[in-house]
């Protein structure tokens, strides 16, 4: 076993270099997701108005004026359809609202912090487009201030 050891001595130190560089890789990549994916106000805002417009407004709409849901939403083309966070509460009774953590991200009101759905021809499920308003305070600005 030693002669074995002794002769693949420097391809042992290769391949524990390799698994090294890789462990340290994956640590990296999970890292780097986790940034990525962690969840923001525009991220949360985004994915209330997606679901809220696609499965339900826009889907009621339908079966309720078959004939006259584009015209109805030509109406709100132009100025568009806000919904706040504190709406998408009442809508959603149970929201993660981790975006909206104080310590991490920054301090929002939840009437002023909105979503706008702006329709679009030709009116189809997907035919929108979304524009976000935060209006949130950066802690870190905050308290920097209150301090001085």
């Amino acid at each position: 076993m030693t002669d074995f050891l002794e002769e693949n001595k420097s391809a042992i130190k290769i391949a524990g270099i390799l698994i090294g560089v890789t462990v340290i890789l994956v640590i990296i990549n999970s890292v780097v997701t986790n940034i990525v994916n962690a969840p923001t106000p525009k991220k949360l805002l985004t994915s209330l108005a997606t679901t809220y417009y696609e499965d339900e407004y826009y889907n009621k709409l339908v079966d309720a004026y078959p004939e006259e849901y584009n015209i109805i939403l030509k109406k709100h083309e132009k100025e568009g359809l806000k919904i706040s966070v504190k709406d998408f509460i009442t809508i959603y009774k149970k929201i993660d609202l981790a975006a909206f953590d104080r310590n991490k991200y920054s301090m929002c009101d939840f009437d002023l912090t909105y979503v706008t759905i702006y329709p679009k021809s030709p009116y189809e499920v997907d035919d929108y487009e979304l524009k976000i308003t935060e209006y949130c305070i950066d802690p870190k600005a905050t308290s920097e201030s209150e301090d001085k």
